[in-house]
């Protein structure tokens, strides 16, 4: 479940940022997850702290990737952030899957497996 102290939730329709639907989790003023419907089991996110990487702000974001189910988890290790993305690397006709880990900046955009975003 994602928390609900200073957030506020949403689905904005087709054709208002995208031209698919798109969640946000917005805390405080920050929208700190968007995420558009998936395409072929792939989900376009964005994530941002606005500069306030706290504890809080971290758990928002995997309360919504979690809930929604995305491949993508946030983790901090010597006080930097990371996004560990679950994807699919082709050797041939074979899929394999993998953990890629990227550091965290305000506004990255990722792409990560979803066969559908769940929740509301």
């Amino acid at each position: 479940m994602i928390g609900k102290h200073k957030t506020k939730v949403w689905t904005e329709p087709a054709g208002v940022r995208s031209s698919r639907p798109v969640r946000i989790v917005k805390y405080h003023d920050t929208e700190v997850i968007t995420a558009t419907e998936p395409v072929n089991q792939t989900v376009n996110v964005t994530l941002d702290s606005g500069g306030y990487r706290t504890a809080t702000t971290k758990r928002r974001i995997n309360q919504a990737l979690k809930e929604w189910g995305i491949g993508a988890k946030l983790a901090q290790s010597g006080g930097k952030w990371y996004v560990y993305i679950d994807a699919i690397d082709w050797a041939g006709c074979v899929a394999y899957p993998v953990v890629k880990k990227r550091t965290f900046e305000d506004g990255m955009q990722l792409s990560a497996n979803a066969k559908e975003i769940n929740g509301n």
